[in-house]
């Protein structure tokens, strides 16, 4: 963003929240909030901000603190935002209390269309463009691969390790899967930039 009377303005943001940006340091989370934002939760914020900007507003009150997206905040501050865009609500006390556990919950009731979230990943994973949805690339690789029926059976071990400048994978599962199961892994990877898919089989003991 452009400099405005506040100074220089770090951030990026939906066109329709520029008029609401205010500075971090307005701003304060609710010692009293009861949502835990762990470490995966956060770096998933931050690589979402990263990718896509700021696209809905954090809700805060008459006193600059947070009643709804305390995650962005932090998030935007890691990353070193010096505003964020926020609209101010007018609930107080029960209310008040009541949305921000509200806003959280009703989320969390929340479900996956499987079938239409696959399709989704398998999309965005071809394109390669999947950063900022919280999903790992191994993990859209292993819902991508199970969306095609290759695994019918649990899999037993799904082992990604780092091994210098490569990684390698291995799947166990029922013999006579194997066709199909690498199939479908060489076509999920193929899709990564600068990933060259070698499959074979190793027999167990």
């Amino acid at each position: 963003m452009a400099k405005g009377s506040e100074g220089r303005v770090k951030g990026r943001f939906a066109p329709g929240l520029r008029a609401l940006v205010r500075p971090v340091d307005s701003l304060s989370t609710d010692a009293a909030n009861a949502r835990h934002h762990g470490e995966r939760n956060l770096a998933a914020i931050r690589e979402s901000l990263r990718a896509y900007g700021q696209q809905k507003p954090i809700v805060v009150d008459a006193a600059g603190v947070v009643i709804a997206g305390s995650g962005t905040l932090e998030a935007a501050m890691a990353e070193g935002w010096t505003h964020v865009a926020a609209i101010e609500s007018d609930l107080v006390g029960a209310k008040r209390r009541g949305y921000a556990i509200a806003d959280n919950r009703t989320a969390e009731l929340a479900e996956w269309n499987d079938e239409v979230l696959d399709e989704q990943l398998r999309e965005l994973l071809a394109a390669g463009d999947f950063e900022g949805t919280g999903f790992e690339p191994e993990e859209i690789a292993a819902r991508v691969a199970k969306g095609r029926g290759a695994f019918d059976e649990p899999i037993d071990e799904l082992d990604f390790s780092e091994v210098h400048d490569e990684f390698w994978i291995s799947v166990r599962g029922p013999l006579p899967q194997q066709p199909d199961a690498l199939e479908a892994l060489r076509e999920a990877l193929e899709a990564l930039p600068g990933v060259t898919v070698r499959v074979g089989s190793t027999q167990l003991g």
